[in-house]
């Protein structure tokens, strides 16, 4: 009964092609394929109908046996039970059922098929026959089959061995004087068990090893004594007739190749399976085919829109495959081990599909979610929703893949082991990669900066672009994009650019050492004069056309403009300018940085201060008379 990551969509853009302008989309091919997938779904509705309409009734038999057989306390069936109270009755009750089930094979088609009035016949009989065996121990994926081809592979046993007279086969009492618990038939290995427990308790059934060996058993009964040329058995019977879907007159009208048995099955049931299969392929790659053009033809779709895209041909998938597999079981009929492999094969796309279903929709999920404007689509709010989204999902997809594999009857427990010796080599194979998603984690908890914030983080400066869980994006003031593995961001300094409250401006105005004291005042004043308040007159900024006073008396508490005489300089006069520019616009900064310069420039050269350079004066002294005849 079974459940597919299958791949994973972060954005719409990242996993499609783009229809370029002037491009036709092929729209006659995407109509025959509508078609196709128009018909093919009506045929498959149709189908479901009308197999639905006549199983219900196999389908509620099949339960109520399940729940009758399927431990080993024997639950009371709400059916007719047949005496057992001894190997003698199981014996003659046994017999009198197969001989039964014979006469309605024998009364059907000439390919011993049968129509709907005897398949409910054969289910009651069946089903009755079934009270006599444990069917605990058989498969519970296909425990009602199985059971019925035991049970058919017995019959023909037991009509081939020569059995002991009537009175030599333990009757109630006989079984009542010995204390009998178990029988065998003499000379076989054929051996009957009494029930010790249960509302069934004293009856008798098939032993557990007898029911098993069943195969084994019909096998060397028909060596020993095999069917006349004519003769068809049991078994072959059971495993030739169809469901209701496929009625006496089609199998009839068959031509003979088709008739001819594989595998104890006739030909065309595997025909018929193939041609279901191959219908259901066909449909899921036109679905496929579909979903990839609508969205091809989409200039931009949403995340969300893209997503519900994609969800269409999984939730199809898991909508037809059960449909799919009651069309082979229950009309088809195909048995055994060939409908094993298919039932096994079709519930793992089940599983799968499911997969598929759970990984797209936590996409979905996601992107409804990230939808929200408290939340950047590139920031690591964002990065953490997809995470948990999908964690979400593969726990489910994982829970749907172990409960369907026991349900497929594979044992878990060599698979375990594999996964816990394989979880640590890719442990330590991904230790730089999970290092990666913790730092993930911790700046998600941290959060030193968002989308678009300007950062440095050790040698890079830049703007951030976006916040993965493996590495985060920066795109530097060169215009490169750098992406920088979470671990070593964790581990760097990070200095927040962006986060900070103003623009400090330190600017060192240095005068000529020939400057008088009092125009150096004067420069002191010209410079607090230039940034006060009162040299914007309670103009806006745009009549003044620049960035006001204001923006650097924000804090005039803290921080407001200073003006100072510093230093003496080697080679100039030091006036320290530091002021505070807010809000930090740093092009707004530049513009009103570069008006106090052109100011002081034109304010300075009014009052004939003048700046200092980098200069050196050298002084040459002649030399007199006498260093020069000391010379000479």
């Amino acid at each position: 009964m079974p459940l597919i990551n299958l791949r994973n969509n972060h954005s719409p853009s990242s996993n499609r092609v783009r229809v370029q302008r002037g491009e036709k989309v092929p729209i006659r091919r995407m109509r025959a394929a509508a078609w196709l997938l128009l018909i093919t779904s009506l045929l498959t509705l149709l189908i479901m109908l009308q197999s639905t309409a006549t199983a219900g009734a196999e389908d509620g038999l099949k339960r109520k046996l399940g729940d009758a057989l399927s431990t080993g306390n024997h639950a009371p069936s709400p059916l007719f039970v047949k005496d057992s109270r001894s190997p003698r009755q199981l014996l003659q009750t046994f017999d009198e059922l197969a001989t039964e089930i014979r006469d309605v094979f024998n009364h059907g088609s000439r390919q011993g098929d049968i129509d709907g009035a005897q398949e409910q016949q054969l289910i009651e009989l069946y089903t009755q026959m079934g009270q006599l065996i444990s069917a605990s121990i058989l498969p519970e994926s296909e425990r009602f089959a199985r059971a019925n081809a035991a049970l058919s592979q017995l019959a023909e046993v037991i009509a081939r061995v020569p059995l002991p007279p009537t009175q030599a086969i333990p009757d109630q009492a006989e079984v009542a004087k010995q204390g009998l618990d178990y029988w065998r038939l003499p000379g076989t290995t054929i051996a009957f068990q009494r029930i010790q427990e249960g509302p069934r308790t004293g009856d008798w059934t098939f032993f557990d090893g007898t029911v098993k060996d069943a195969e084994i058993l019909y096998q060397a009964a028909l060596a020993k004594s095999p069917p006349d040329n004519n003769e068809t058995t049991l078994i072959e019977h059971y495993l030739a007739y169809s469901g209701p879907l496929i009625s006496t007159q089609i199998t009839d009208a068959m031509p003979a190749i088709l008739r001819q048995p594989l595998f104890g099955q006739p030909l065309w049931k595997y025909l018929t399976t193939t041609v279901i299969l191959l219908i259901s392929l066909i449909s899921a790659l036109v679905v496929y085919r579909i979903s990839r053009l609508l969205t091809n033809r989409w200039n931009d779709p949403s995340e969300i829109r893209f997503s519900l895209a994609r969800l269409v041909l999984p939730l199809l998938l898991l909508a037809f495959i059960p449909i799919w597999i009651q069309i082979i079981a229950l009309d088809v009929r195909l048995r055994l081990l060939p409908l094993e492999v298919i039932d096994d094969v079709l519930w793992v796309w089940f599983y799968a599909a499911v997969t598929w279903a759970l990984l797209v929709g936590a996409n979905l999920v996601a992107a409804i979610i990230i939808r929200s404007p408290s939340i950047s689509p590139a920031g690591l709010d964002a990065s953490m929703v997809r995470l948990a989204c999908r964690l979400v999902a593969y726990a489910l997809a994982i829970w749907v893949w172990v409960e369907g594999l026991q349900a497929l009857g594979v044992s878990l427990i060599p698979l375990l082991a594999g996964v816990g010796v394989s979880g640590l080599a890719f442990a330590l194979a991904a230790k730089p990669t999970l290092g990666n998603l913790l730092g993930g984690v911790i700046l998600f908890a941290d959060k030193p900066f968002r989308v678009g914030d300007r950062v440095v983080i050790g040698q890079h400066q830049g703007i951030i672009e976006e916040i993965g869980l493996r590495s985060t994006r920066l795109r530097t003031l060169d215009g490169h994009l750098v992406s920088l593995p979470n671990d070593e961001v964790c581990t760097s300094s990070i200095e927040n650019v962006a986060a900070r409250p103003n623009i400090k401006r330190l600017l060192n105005i240095t005068l000529t050492y020939d400057t008088p004291p009092e125009k150096i005042q004067r420069a002191i004043e010209i410079t607090r004069q230039l940034l006060s308040l009162e040299e914007d007159g309670d103009r806006s900024e745009e009549e003044l056309g620049r960035p006001t006073n204001q923006r650097i008396h924000v804090d005039d508490e803290n921080l407001p403009p200073r003006v100072y005489f510093s230093d003496l300089n080697a080679d100039s006069l030091n006036v320290l300018v530091i002021y505070w520019f807010s809000p930090p616009d740093y092009w707004a900064y530049l513009e009103h940085a570069t008006w106090v310069n052109l100011q002081l420039i034109e304010r300075f050269n009014a009052e004939g201060i003048e700046f200092a350079f980098p200069t050196q004066t050298i002084d040459f002294k002649p030399r007199g008379p006498a260093a020069l005849e000391v010379a000479t």
